[in-house]
């Protein structure tokens, strides 16, 4: 079984195209190396399904139009409409043993000096500047989500250390 944590979600199955089993996919980011994995993986009522990459082509900077072996007609494709599409972590360049910054930290706490501060409710921002919204006792924080300030991520607790300039942060 595919856990959720082994998977980057790089966008969404939007529309079909044509009656040949292709899908038109709105990518968040539009640097998605398909040639690095034989498959991609659509999450299908809660299950992580992986479906294997016939073909591929950019269509813009910010879709692809895919290909999936078996999925060869209207009906096949309709299962996948809406579907979140995610890339294997491990075939991802770089990949390290900790979570990147990515929307699967959602719901994960930040510790700041010992003390915890919240819950990241959201990631937004920007690719060059990402930020976690924290969802404190008594207030909302953006933080920088950075590499540079993660001390620590414990996957089984689901927290994250943070260790962030001075000032940067009201408590």
């Amino acid at each position: 079984m595919i856990d959720r944590s082994a998977l980057i979600e790089i966008g969404k199955i939007v529309k079909t195209h044509g009656t040949g089993g292709e899908v038109v996919a709105s990518l968040t980011d539009g640097d998605v190396d398909f040639d690095a994995s034989e498959y991609l993986v659509c999450d299908v009522d809660g299950i992580f399904v992986p479906f294997f990459l016939e073909s591929y082509r950019y269509r813009g900077n910010n879709s692809a139009i895919l290909k999936f072996s078996d999925v060869d007609d209207m009906p096949d494709t309709a299962v996948l409409l809406g579907r979140k599409l995610y890339f294997p972590r491990e075939k991802c360049a770089g990949a390290t043993a900790h979570p990147s910054i990515s929307d699967t930290l959602c719901g994960y706490h930040i510790i700041i000096s010992g003390g915890r501060i919240g819950e990241i409710t959201a990631i937004g921002g920007t690719p060059d500047n990402p930020l976690f919204a924290v969802s404190g006792e008594s207030k909302e924080y953006l933080i920088p989500a950075t590499d540079d300030f993660v001390v620590s991520i414990d996957d089984d607790a689901r927290t994250i250390e943070m260790e962030l300039p001075e000032g940067l942060l009201e408590l």
